[in-house]
């Protein structure tokens, strides 16, 4: 595994955002870019973390433990 803080704290805005582009607007990337940074994490652990609706995405339960234990690390 060789993920960043970078690509975590995106994943945490995604997941309270619920949205990539709101998530985007929230740290200054564009949605693609906060996508494709979702997806690379998600490649590098091997474990889908969010499921994409067209109107928002929700936690897997993968990505819920995740995000449960590193936005907890990345607060202090």
């Amino acid at each position: 595994m060789n993920y960043s803080l970078r690509q975590l704290r995106i994943f945490i805005t995604v997941a309270q955002a619920k949205s990539f582009s709101r998530a985007g607007d929230m740290i200054g990337l564009s949605q693609s870019a906060v996508s494709h940074s979702v997806k690379e994490l998600e490649r590098q652990i091997g474990a889908r973390l969010l499921d994409r609706t067209t109107r928002e995405v929700v936690l897997t339960e993968a990505g819920n433990n995740w995000r449960r234990v590193w936005s907890g690390c990345l607060m202090n």
